[in-house]
């Protein structure tokens, strides 16, 4: 199964910033379904097989200069948000019974 990926922004000018950051998180972390969405100076980065809502979060003013800062950060983010799934880095077809931190009835649950 290809994952989908996807961005949703609040204003177009973040659009490549946006799509700059799906695709990192697509290099360091192939196989998952990433979403990040930058809206209300908030930008949730968004793994959509484990939770079409849940994610983690990192203010717009902290990655909206430096590529290569905003690029570990949003990468450390994502990698955090496996590890609160107990997923390992870089494999997106495990199951996810649990993340750490979010209520059983808020996980999505596709099979793969």
């Amino acid at each position: 199964m290809t994952p989908m990926v996807g961005i949703d922004v609040e204003n177009d000018l973040d659009d490549p910033m946006a799509m700059g950051m799906v695709r990192d998180l697509c290099r360091q972390y192939p196989g998952h379904s990433w979403f990040v969405v930058i809206r209300g100076g908030i930008v949730h980065v968004k793994d959509m097989d484990i939770s079409p809502d849940w994610g983690m979060c990192i203010h717009y003013n902290d990655i909206k200069g430096d590529a290569n800062d905003r690029t570990r950060k949003v990468l450390r983010a994502a990698g955090e948000f496996l590890e609160r799934a107990r997923i390992k880095r870089g494999e997106g077809s495990q199951a996810v019974t649990t993340v750490e931190g979010i209520d059983q009835k808020y996980l999505q649950r596709r099979g793969k």
